[in-house]
């Protein structure tokens, strides 16, 4: 998905690209959860709502950072989940990961690292750099009597 959401980056804007993997991703949802459907309390709306604008404030920026650089520097940021959903299933279900969650996790993680240190390897053996961003940023603001109004991130 993260290859798929790079490239759509050249040619959609990143509100375009969340809305239609929304758009997608409910009808299929909806498939699984007719069988065991249940209305939600008032306060579970709640709580789904939170859930529906935090995820959703995620994948923008997510999908923003596709756009600003390369995927192999974000990639790390995806191995991050595993022990942040430990933590929440810990605090929030009392669930503790079993001895093949953290075994899975391990390998996950030692995987990682291997491939990220043969690929630099490789870089430097065949003296291959990488290429230097496409884009350069800048930050601009705009003040009025010394308070900053509004901070834009864009191409210089």
């Amino acid at each position: 998905a993260s290859l798929i959401v790079k490239k759509l980056t050249a040619t959609e804007t990143p509100e375009a690209i969340v809305t239609w993997m929304v758009a997608m991703q409910a009808p299929l949802a909806l498939i699984p959860a007719i069988r065991v459907w249940q209305w939600p309390s008032l306060e579970s709306w709640g709580y789904l709502w939170a859930m529906a604008l935090a995820g959703t404030i995620a994948h923008l920026c997510f999908t923003r950072a596709y756009r600003l650089v390369d995927i192999t520097a974000l990639q790390p940021l995806e191995f991050i989940k595993l022990p942040f959903a430990v933590i929440l299933a810990w605090m929030v279900f009392s669930e503790w990961p079993g001895l093949w969650t953290w075994i899975g996790g391990a390998v996950i993680f030692a995987s990682t690292v291997y491939i990220t240190q043969r690929e630099a390897r490789a870089k430097n053996r065949f003296g291959q750099m990488p290429e230097p961003a496409k884009r350069n940023y800048s930050l601009s603001a705009t003040r009025n009597e010394g308070v900053t109004i509004a901070a834009r991130i864009g191409p210089v």
